[in-house]
């Protein structure tokens, strides 16, 4: 459907308004043969970025993992950056070929390279080493993410920069030369609809610069309180579809019965577990879960497996409590000899592994859940099974009410106490992304604007361009989580990397615009005029490319899946996020920093060309 949606607007965005020779149907084909070149290329970028995938993966080079559910995002950051790609290109060449009579076609696909190109260089190359400083991520998935964008941005950028313009030209020349080439038709878009209403965006820009700055600031940092506010959270019942009768089951066990559905959270215990310090530290962390919520019980004790659990069934005659089906008064009898006292404690000079060793052997099914020996027989892990029912809302409080109830055997030296399950774990995955991603996000923003500062550096000597154009970025980031905060849209591994879609998309959104408004002031002696030629070419191509990805995608918020409703609404969020800034907070700052060096006497060379023009 998201495809679908996708090719429809972009038949919107591409269509050629018919005038002189070109007839509607003519027209029609025009705008059908734009869309389909564009998709193919994105299509073809999907199927690069996963060949050399599998060709990095561990089958083959080992550079990286097994495909993970994070990657399943970048699709949706390739079609973004694709529609974007093609509809600048297109829209270029198409003005090109209709300010130009004489082989315009030839002339239109080198000049469309040559300026465009050069903006999609400076994107690729940004937001490809943004993606890439991910490699340094502890979670491996994420590193995974950042190698994996970059291929497929950067097979993006390849097909488009040689697809597009090849295919165009193999075609358009044959209409040229037949005398059938639209020429005045293509050179008509700047007048379509979408265009001049972003030419008259620029308005705010020459008019109220400073409160459209500031009124940005402020948002952002209400989306930074946003961020602080944000919840972590993370199901997997997300992934049933919301009228799922195993939802609604599952549902009334949690609420009705305190959930659980026969939960089991292992403490691993690693170290020299066959001491009687050990022993002696299991039996009080035993008498500890009792007191622990959420823990069940058997009887008076905690429902917990251990080897202590184990030889007290061995142990306890039936008289006493003991289940005659499992008492063995021969082991009994040898359990003592060896150091074993009444209360399950050992004495400080016990043979512990001895033990162990006749527990195995008169209960050899119990006794290998519990106890584990390394490649030269002594023993090295035991592992406690406590029954508990926290469910994925406690996970995080059963994690530290475990770990404080076996401070009787981690506090020994060179042993430690792990408490783990399959929530403690994903609430684990969730908070390390949490933690990760902010550092991610600050060392992709400073890569990106690293990058951009040397560019403007060596290009036109204007560095602090490099700074101007990645703050309205920084922005959006910030809008995107403050958004999730509003919308009560929680932190989890799904939302988890759509700061790196607002980064992907946001960087060339803004490149694309500062890149032109160079071109542009050196044609123009004021700035407002430089400004609205910008925003009706460029500003009108990033309206054609973001309103057709977030339309596309917004098409995921009808899913019955919670993780793909939230998938679409971040993804409109930070794409509709990426354009305003682009085409109202970034123009702003440009003209500002323009009218700023005018102040201080660093004319823009289109005024310092026509100065030199009028002295004699």
């Amino acid at each position: 459907s998201a495809f679908l949606i996708i090719v429809v607007i972009l038949g919107f965005v591409f269509w050629v308004t018919p005038s002189g020779p070109l007839t509607r149907l003519k027209a029609f084909r025009r705008a059908a043969a734009d869309v389909a070149l564009a998709m193919l290329v994105i299509v073809l970028s999907i199927l690069w970025m996963n060949g050399i995938g599998v060709l990095l993966g561990p089958k083959y080079l080992g550079l990286i993992g097994n495909f993970s559910e994070i990657l399943q995002i970048i699709p949706i950051l390739l079609i973004g950056l694709g529609v974007d790609y093609a509809i600048h290109l297109t829209s270029r060449y198409r003005e090109e070929v209709g300010e130009h009579d004489d082989e315009a076609v030839a002339y239109a696909a080198s000049a469309a390279t040559r300026t465009v190109g050069v903006a999609l260089v400076l994107a690729t190359v940004t937001t490809g080493v943004g993606f890439l400083t991910n490699v340094f991520n502890p979670i491996t998935a994420i590193a995974d993410f950042g190698v994996l964008a970059t291929v497929g941005i950067a097979s993006a950028f390849v097909l488009m920069l040689t697809v597009v313009p090849s295919v165009r030209v193999l075609v358009d020349r044959r209409a040229e030369r037949a005398g059938t080439l639209p020429v005045e038709a293509l050179g008509t878009t700047p007048d379509r609809l979408l265009p001049k209403i972003m030419g008259r965006t620029s308005i705010l820009s020459e008019k109220i610069p400073v409160v459209m700055v500031s009124v940005a600031l402020a948002l952002g940092g209400l989306g930074f309180y946003g961020l602080t506010q944000l919840s972590t959270e993370f199901s997997f019942t997300d992934f049933l579809p919301e009228d799922s009768p195993l939802l609604a089951t599952f549902d009334v066990l949690v609420d009705e019965f305190g959930g659980g559905l026969g939960e089991t959270t292992n403490v691993l215990i690693q170290g020299d577990v066959a001491s009687p310090e050990v022993h002696n530290g299991l039996v009080q962390a035993w008498s500890n879960l009792e007191d622990v919520d959420n823990v069940l019980s058997f009887g008076p004790r905690a429902a917990a497996e251990s080897p202590v659990s184990v030889i007290a069934q061995l142990v306890v005659p039936p008289e006493q409590g003991g289940n005659p089906l499992v008492f063995d008064p021969d082991f009994a009898a040898q359990a003592v000899a060896l150091g074993l006292q009444p209360d399950l404690t050992v004495a400080s000079s016990a043979d512990v592994a001895a033990l162990y060793d006749a527990a195995a052997a008169a209960d050899p099914e119990n006794m290998v859940r519990v106890v584990a020996k390394d490649a030269g027989g002594a023993y090295e892990l035991v592992n406690v099974g406590v029954a508990t029912q926290a469910g994925e809302a406690g996970a995080r409080d059963i994690r530290d009410d475990l770990s404080a109830a076996f401070t009787p055997v981690s506090d020994l030296a060179g042993v430690t106490a792990t408490p783990t399950n399959e929530n403690i774990i994903g609430a684990g995955v969730v908070d390390a992304l949490q933690d990760s991603q902010v550092s991610s996000i600050a060392i992709s923003l400073l890569a990106a604007m690293a990058l951009l500062v040397l560019n403007f550096w060596f290009s036109v000597r204007r560095p602090l361009l490099g700074v101007i154009t990645i703050f309205p970025v920084v922005l959006v980031v910030l809008w995107v989580f403050g958004l999730m905060s509003l919308t009560g849209i929680s932190f989890n591994p799904v939302t988890a990397m759509i700061a790196a879609i607002a980064i992907g998309i946001g960087v060339p959104y803004t490149i694309h615009i500062t890149h032109r408004y160079q071109e542009d002031r050196t044609r123009h002696a004021s700035e407002n005029d430089a400004m609205r030629d910008t925003m009706t070419h460029t500003g009108g191509a990033l309206a054609g490319s973001a309103f057709t990805t977030v339309a596309g995608f917004g098409i995921l918020v009808t899913s019955s899946l919670k993780p793909f409703q939230q998938l679409g609404l971040v993804t409109a969020y930070a794409i509709g996020g990426a354009l305003v800034a682009a085409v109202l907070v970034l123009p702003s700052m440009l003209v500002l920093w323009d009218r700023w060096r005018r102040r201080n006497g660093d004319a823009p060379e289109a005024m310092r060309t026509e100065e030199m023009a009028a002295t004699p």
